[in-house]
């Protein structure tokens, strides 16, 4: 499952896993969320999306 997050980042189970791991970095002030989407290859915009619909 790892390697189909890793290879497909439009994946389902990938944004969960990007919604998650941004929530934490920010939560855990090690990271800002500009920086963990940039690092992800993914939007800001994205996170937000995602974490407004659940």
């Amino acid at each position: 499952m790892l390697q189909v997050v890793v290879d497909d980042p439009r994946h389902p189970a990938a944004k969960k896993v990007f919604l998650a791991a941004v929530s934490r970095l920010k939560a855990a002030k090690k990271m800002s969320v500009q920086r963990a989407c940039q690092h992800f290859g993914l939007s800001r915009q994205s996170f937000y999306q995602r974490r407004d619909r659940e």
